[in-house]
């Protein structure tokens, strides 16, 4: 083969080559281009709904029309100051400086009439109440009651002894999984066994936030405190001659009641209740 033959095939086969790169490169960006797209996407951060506040409500007065209640507070606290009754009884509460209660002084007519001094553990639980009565401004001791805790803080068995320190009285108290008092059984030196139920509704306790809510369900004579984390709808008793006692509500949108009809045998009394918001 002459040279200028050998030339042309050499140009030939180069141009064959370059043509054949060019449709190579066409092929594959063909390619590329028929590849479906993905999209970035945006973030979308999902944000939870807001839990609703509980509203923390303190009962500041009871009314039936005729009769009052009024509660005062140590300030931005719950801690109960002071109980007026129309009828001019007064319980007066003083506490130390990490507010753990101390004294429960009650008055009539402005006449103290007796005292409980409690004496704390070091971890603030009451241990011992000595009870005195006040007469022409003397103090009287006439017992004491020593107090045993569940693992929630709640006393579950009262010892009650006479000033010659002989027990005269022992009380067992039940609760359920929201610490609402359910039954306390009362033995009594020379009397029957007698056994009290509590019933409860699902709503807001009017004193639900009250500390130490449970030494006032053990120191009010009324039964005034029993509804604590619920309100209670019923209070069976067992001992002869008892009469139960009833009770019905209605509630506010927050679910704490605004007024409790309260029935004993014939005896049924109707009771509005205005709070304050805790601060």
């Amino acid at each position: 083969m002459s040279l200028s033959l050998k030339i042309k095939s050499f140009r030939l086969i180069g141009i064959l080559l370059l043509i054949g790169s060019f449709l190579m490169a066409c092929k594959k960006n063909k390619k590329k281009a028929d590849e479906p797209v993905n999209p970035t996407l945006p973030v979308v951060i999902v944000v939870p709904p807001p839990v609703a506040e509980v509203k923390k409500y303190l009962p500041i007065l009871l009314e039936d029309g005729k009769n009052t209640i009024e509660f005062s507070y140590i300030d931005k606290s719950s801690l109960i100051s002071e109980i007026r009754y129309s009828d001019g009884r007064k319980d007066v509460f003083t506490y130390n400086s990490s507010k753990q209660i101390l004294a429960h002084r009650r008055y009539n007519k402005d006449v103290l009439n007796s005292l409980m001094d409690y004496y704390l553990t070091t971890s603030g639980q009451v241990l011992r109440a000595a009870h005195s009565n006040v007469v022409a401004n003397k103090f009287i001791p006439t017992g004491y009651a020593l107090f045993e805790y569940n693992a929630n803080d709640r006393p579950i068995n009262l010892k009650y002894y006479d000033n010659l320190r002989k027990i005269v009285k022992e009380e067992v108290r039940e609760y359920n999984s929201t610490n609402d008092l359910t039954a306390a059984t009362t033995n009594t030196e020379g009397m029957a066994s007698s056994k009290i139920s509590y019933n409860y509704d699902s709503k807001q306790g009017m004193f639900k936030h009250l500390l130490n809510l449970s030494l006032l369900q053990i120191e009010a004579t009324d039964g005034l405190f029993i509804s604590g984390n619920n309100n209670v709808l019923s209070v069976l008793k067992t001992s002869a001659g008892s009469v139960n006692q009833y009770f019905s509500y209605t509630y506010h949108i927050d679910e704490y009641p605004t007024t409790y009809t309260f029935t004993e045998g014939t005896v049924k009394k109707t009771y509005k209740i205005s709070y304050k918001l805790l601060e």
